[in-house]
C-alpha cells in the first residue's frame, strides 16, 4: 500500500499496473457493503397492575380478550382484529355494528391462544383476572397490556381508558372524551340542583341466585352517579363502602335494610332490561318493603360494570330520565 504523499511520483502506467493487481488480489470482484445493523422498531412504555410494557408506536392489530378492553379502543376510534365475547345487548347498537365481524377469541376468561396467534396481533389487551397460565403465552405472542378489573382498580374505569389511549398514543382523544363528560355532569348537577339535594340513592343488582349486590359512591357504577351529583343513602354507602372496590353482595334478607334510599336504581344492560337474577330479586316479597318501591321511585340506572364512556353515558341518560320524572312527580 502506498502513501497518499508518494503517489504523485508515479506515472500513468504505474497507476495502471497498480490497479491491475489489485484487481487480481481481489479477484476481480466488487467490494462487499458494509454490513449495517438492523434498526430497532420505536416503542413507547407503559406502566400497568404487572408492571412496565413496550409497545410498537405504530400498533395497528390489536385483540382484546374481555369486552372491558374492546370498549376503551371503540371509545378511542380503534376496532380490534379480535376480541372478547359480550351480548349484543349489553353495547349500543352502534359499537354492535363496528365489531359483530370481529373474530371472537375469549369468552371474557379463557382466551383461545392458538385462534389469537393467527390473528399476528401487534398488542393484546387483557385483564387481572386472567390466569398466569394464559398470560404466559399471551407475551409469546406479542406484548400484553393489563387493565384491572378485579381489586381496588376495578372502579377506575376512566383510569383503564387513559391506560389503553397511552398505549395507543391518542391521549389527546382521551382527554376530550373527559373534558365532554365532566361538561355534561357538571350540567345533569345543575340543572337538577333541587332534586339531587333532596334525594338520596340507592343502587342495586344482583348476579347470583339468593343474593344481590350493593355499590358505594365510589364504585365503578356509583361513580358515575355521585359526578352527578347524587348522594348514595347512609346504610348502602357505609355497608358498600366498607369493600375495596365499593361494592358489596348481600342475603335477600338485608334488602329493605341496606337499600335506604328514596330513590332506587337497578342495573340493567343497555336496553334497559335487567337480567334474570336481579327480576327474581326484584321478586322476592321483602323487595317491596324497600322504601324507594314503597315510594314507587325505582327506575332503570344502566350498567354497573363500565367499561368506558359508552356505558357510563348510557348511565347518564337513564339517570337524567329518572330525575326529570321525580321532579314531575314532585311537583
Amino acid at each position: 500500500m502506498f502513501a497518499t504523499r508518494s503517489r504523485r511520483r508515479f506515472g500513468v502506467g504505474a497507476l495502471v499496473a497498480a490497479a491491475s493487481l489489485a484487481m487480481i488480489l481481489t479477484g476481480c470482484s466488487s467490494p462487499e457493503p458494509a454490513e449495517t445493523a438492523p434498526t430497532e422498531a420505536a416503542v413507547r412504555t407503559v406502566t400497568d397492575g404487572s408492571g412496565e410494557v413496550e409497545i410498537p408506536v405504530d400498533v395497528e392489530r390489536i385483540v382484546t380478550i374481555h369486552h372491558i378492553a374492546t370498549q376503551p379502543l371503540i371509545n378511542l376510534g380503534v376496532v380490534p382484529v379480535g376480541r372478547g365475547a359480550v351480548d349484543e345487548t349489553s353495547i349500543t347498537p352502534e359499537t354492535w355494528e363496528q365489531i359483530e365481524d370481529v373474530p371472537v377469541v375469549s369468552n371474557g376468561s379463557e382466551p383461545d391462544i392458538e385462534q389469537i396467534a393467527t390473528l399476528e396481533p401487534d398488542l393484546i389487551i387483557a385483564h387481572n383476572r386472567i390466569e398466569d397460565s394464559d398470560l404466559a403465552p399471551l407475551r409469546e405472542i406479542a406484548p400484553v397490556l393489563v387493565l384491572d378489573i378485579a381489586g381496588p382498580g376495578r372502579a377506575d374505569w376512566q383510569g383503564r381508558v387513559e391506560l389503553v389511549a397511552q398505549a395507543l398514543g391518542k391521549e389527546d382523544t382521551y382527554e376530550q372524551l373527559v373534558t365532554d363528560f365532566d361538561e355534561r355532569t357538571a350540567r345533569i348537577a345543575e340543572t337538577h340542583r333541587v332534586a339531587l339535594d333532596t334525594e338520596t340513592f340507592a343502587l342495586l343488582g344482583s348476579w347470583n341466585a339468593g343474593t344481590f349486590n350493593t355499590y358505594s359512591g365510589e364504585s365503578i357504577w356509583g361513580s358515575v352517579f355521585t359526578k352527578a351529583g347524587a348522594r348514595i343513602a347512609p346504610a348502602e354507602q357505609a355497608v358498600a363502602g366498607a369493600e375495596s372496590a365499593g361494592e358489596a353482595e348481600l342475603s335477600v334478607e338485608q334488602l329493605p335494610v341496606v337499600l335506604d334510599g328514596t330513590v332506587l336504581l337497578h342495573v340493567t344492560n343497555l336496553r334497559g332490561e335487567p337480567n334474570a337474577e336481579l327480576e327474581a330479586v326484584m321478586a322476592e316479597p321483602l323487595f317491596e318493603a324497600v322504601p324507594a318501591v314503597v315510594n314507587d321511585t325505582v327506575f332503570p340506572g344502566g350498567k354497573d360494570t363500565v367499561g368506558g364512556f359508552e356505558d357510563a353515558n348510557y348511565n347518564l341518560d337513564l339517570f337524567e330520565q329518572a330525575l326529570t320524572t321525580l321532579e314531575s312527580q314532585r311537583g
